[in-house]
């Protein structure tokens, strides 16, 4: 039995070459029309930057200590960017701009969250890609996001500068209103006019965590139990209670002995707190930068056009070829086995004499 070489495979391709190409051809065409009928997926890009003072008070490092470490840093921006990544947002997105069929189905939220990816890019950079059917609907959303996230950082800062500068006036009350031992409700209710200006900060803390959060946040049911605490102080002033301040509470009190020292070291922390406050509800985004502005694409992320025509080509040289050796190695390697090779023996030549 003969058995055919590479050489007879190859020359067997090279005589039906027509046939390859016509696979080529149809497989590629195959290709190009597969690029109309799949569905297309798009994705927006952006880079945003979380600047490293958002993290830090140098005047109130007592009570906040600084973060220095990188990697502690990059950790707390990476907590970040997935607390705006919360279900709540997800099943605004997936009502708003219906992404999915049930906005409540929580696996369906989860493979949504996978469309949108965050990548670091070095210290404090991240790369947010969302992807969507529709590119201008993945250009909204990813915009969205960036707005939520600008949201977030606010309230998260907001609520932790609110928490120490509620703590540092109750001290300061303590020592420049109460006695030795007084506890905040016997302060209020020995001095009403306090209630209403405390009621005022913890309905205004209400309203700014609304913006990001539901009413069932604890930090929102905490507050209410404490405007409902307050209302009981919150009563008609009398004849011998001091009138409401105006402005600043503190402005104005003098405080002797051995507290003189640490009332003037909170009062000076508590006003550049109430400064900080007022600057980051003017300057929301200023935590917040954008490397690479988002756009709305032209084309998709998938299917690509040229990968389609690279795929078509290579599936028809490999379908074409296999077709051409299945059907014709069988009948070349008959005629082969047929076929008589002349000897090469020597033959020798008897000269006559």
């Amino acid at each position: 039995m003969t058995s055919l070489n590479p050489n007879d495979y190859f020359n067997t391709l090279l005589q039906h070459k027509k046939r390859i190409l016509n696979c080529i051809g149809v497989c590629t065409l195959l290709a190009l029309g597969s690029y109309f009928v799949l569905p297309k997926t798009y994705k927006v890009s952006s880079m945003i930057s979380l600047q490293t003072q958002y993290f830090q008070l140098p005047l109130v490092s007592g009570f906040l200590p600084e973060t220095m470490d990188p990697q502690e840093l990059k950790a707390k921006r990476e907590a970040l960017l997935h607390l705006a990544m919360n279900q709540q947002f997800l099943s605004q997105m997936a009502t708003r701009y219906k992404l999915i069929k049930d906005p409540t189905n929580s696996h369906d939220l989860e493979l949504l969250a996978k469309k949108l990816e965050i990548i670091p890019n070095g210290s404090s950079a991240f790369i947010v890609n969302f992807t969507a059917k529709d590119p201008n609907v993945a250009y909204q959303v990813l915009q969205e996001f960036i707005s939520h996230l600008q949201s977030i950082m606010t309230t998260e800062r907001h609520t932790l500068l609110l928490n120490l500068h509620d703590a540092i006036q109750e001290q300061l009350e303590t020592i420049a209103f109460g006695k030795p031992g007084d506890t905040p409700n016997a302060i209020y209710a020995a001095r009403p006019d306090l209630v209403q200006q405390r009621m005022d900060k913890i309905q205004s803390e209400i309203a700014t965590l609304k913006a990001s959060y539901s009413e069932k946040h604890p930090r929102i049911t905490a507050l209410k139990d404490q405007l409902t605490q307050l209302a009981q102080f919150n009563k008609p002033f009398s004849d011998s209670s001091p009138p409401a301040a105006k402005g600043d509470m503190f402005g104005g009190i003098k405080v002797d002995g051995a507290s003189k020292e640490l009332f003037d070291d909170l009062l000076k922390k508590y006003r550049y707190l109430e400064v900080v406050i007022f600057m980051d509800q003017q300057n929301k985004d200023h935590y917040m930068s954008l490397l690479n502005e988002a756009y709305i694409p032209e084309s998709p992320v998938f299917p690509k056009l040229p990968i389609l025509i690279v795929w078509g080509i290579a599936a028809g040289f490999l379908l074409g070829s296999i077709w051409v050796l299945m059907k014709e190695m069988p009948v070349a390697e008959e005629k082969k086995r047929f076929t008589v090779v002349p000897s090469r023996k020597p033959v020798r030549i008897e000269e006559e004499a």
